[in-house]
């Protein structure tokens, strides 16, 4: 396992709240927001932590 996903899985409310910021301010202009950038990053982070489940088992039904 890689040194950033083993950090993600003990960690990934930080690294969803991170990432949230970092797409939300970092990848797009500055007088604007990105409204998408927690979905982003919650679709970066679940697979990573839930490892074979991934939003499957996120998912209602």
């Amino acid at each position: 396992m890689s040194r950033l996903k083993s950090v993600v899985k003990r960690h990934p409310i930080i690294t969803f709240f991170v990432l949230t910021y970092a797409i939300g301010w970092g990848c797009i202009p500055f007088w604007t927001f990105a409204a998408f950038s927690p979905l982003l990053a919650a679709l970066v982070v679940i697979p990573l932590t839930q490892a074979g489940q991934g939003c499957e088992s996120s998912a209602p039904g």
